[in-house]
C-alpha cells in the first residue's frame, strides 16, 4: 500500500516535470522572447542598418553641400545654383519659359 502511494507520487512528479518541460520548450519555440522573436529582431536589425546606411550617405551629401556653402569656402556655381532654383532669379541673357499647368 505505501508502495503503490510512492509509485503513484513518482508518476504525479514526472507528469509535472514534463509538463513544466513542454511549457519550457513551448516558450523557447513560440514565446513572446522565443526564437521567432529572435528572428524578427534580426530581420529588423538588417532593416535598420540599411536605412542607417542610406542616411549616413545622404547626411555626407548635405554635409559636403554645407561645406560648400560656409564663407571661407564659397563655391559660385553652387551660390548661382541655390539662387535660380530658390529665389527664381535670372540673368539678364537667360530666356525664362512659363509653364502654365
Amino acid at each position: 500500500m505505501v508502495l503503490r502511494a510512492y509509485q503513484r507520487l513518482d508518476w504525479v512528479v514526472m507528469a509535472c516535470c514534463l509538463a513544466l518541460l513542454g511549457y519550457i520548450t513551448w516558450q523557447i519555440q513560440q514565446g513572446q522572447r522565443g526564437v521567432g522573436y529572435s528572428q524578427s529582431l534580426s530581420e529588423k536589425g538588417a532593416r535598420l542598418r540599411a536605412e542607417h546606411a542610406k542616411l549616413a550617405s545622404a547626411n555626407s551629401a548635405f554635409e559636403q553641400k554645407v561645406k560648400l556653402l560656409r564663407p571661407e569656402s564659397v563655391d559660385p556655381d553652387l551660390v548661382d545654383e541655390l539662387a535660380r532654383s530658390t529665389l527664381g532669379f535670372a540673368q539678364k541673357m537667360d530666356v525664362v519659359v512659363i509653364l502654365l499647368p
